[in-house]
């Protein structure tokens, strides 16, 4: 579906990551549930790949005379920095922790709460690094292994404190 619909320069993503059906090997199943997540930075592709989601189980469906109910719910959107607010990070991070020790944050395809946050006022989500893989601390958040350096608590403190105090300047 993305592959033909959605532009090879949109970065567009569908995990099917649960089908459920059935409890014995040797019955067909009278119905199943599965359960994806859609991600997009771009609010239109977003809309766009609810759509063709949609096109796509209507006429499966439709082909085999079965029946669905689909259950569509748009979770978080797109983290949209605010360059203004990126920038005062950028430089409260130099203040705080040195250049050396800044790294720049790829594009993320997650999902996050934060998203909303810029609707209201604008904003920018910068990551905190809270460990080494060699010292332990492999996994990253929402991974059911994770665990934080808590060293990183005093340095994510002093940025917030920056940022602050740089604004009042």
């Amino acid at each position: 579906m993305i592959a033909r619909r959605v532009a090879p320069d949109e970065p567009a993503l569908v995990s099917w990551g649960q089908f459920t059906a059935g409890s014995v090997n040797n019955v067909i199943p009278h119905t199943a549930h599965i359960k994806a997540s859609v991600r997009s930075r771009n609010p239109q592709v977003r809309t766009d790949m609810e759509r063709m989601i949609r096109d796509i189980i209507k006429h499966v469906c439709a082909m085999y005379g079965a029946e669905y109910d689909l259950d569509f719910q748009k979770g978080y959107g797109s983290v949209i920095n605010s360059k203004e607010q990126t920038d005062q990070v950028i430089d409260a991070a130099r203040e705080v922790v040195g250049e050396e020790r800044m790294y720049p944050m790829p594009p993320l395809m997650a999902g996050e709460d934060f998203s909303a946050y810029p609707n209201v006022r604008p904003g920018t989500f910068f990551g905190l690094g809270s460990g080494l893989a060699v010292d332990g601390y492999e996994f990253i958040n929402h991974h059911p292994k994770f665990i934080v350096d808590e060293a990183c608590m005093p340095v994510g403190s002093a940025m917030f404190v920056r940022l602050v105090e740089n604004s009042l300047k």
